[in-house]
């Protein structure tokens, strides 16, 4: 399973469309997150080597996605997450 979580990590890695980022990256928190209650976010952002900040917010932008279906209409994360912040 910890292959599985490679092979999407490197897939995040290269992917350039905001909206495939954001899932991606949900998939592999819920997944480290799966029973274990010490996983943090912060976990998650040290492993794809990304900061705190975004990590957090791009799981945010992931759950929009699934909320607001609205937000699948936009061409850019940063008019996605001005939407967000208009919708919450």
């Amino acid at each position: 399973m910890m292959s599985l979580i490679i092979d999407i990590a490197n897939q995040f890695k290269t992917e350039k469309k905001w909206r495939n980022k954001c899932l991606l990256l949900e998939i592999i928190h819920l997944h480290m997150l799966g029973g274990n209650n010490k996983w943090t976010v912060r976990k998650t952002a040290r492993m794809l080597k990304l900061s705190v900040g975004q990590t957090a917010e791009n799981l945010k932008l992931a759950r929009a996605i699934h909320d607001i279906p609205e937000i699948n209409e936009c061409m850019s994360r940063n008019s996605a997450l001005k939407l967000m912040r208009s919708k919450i």
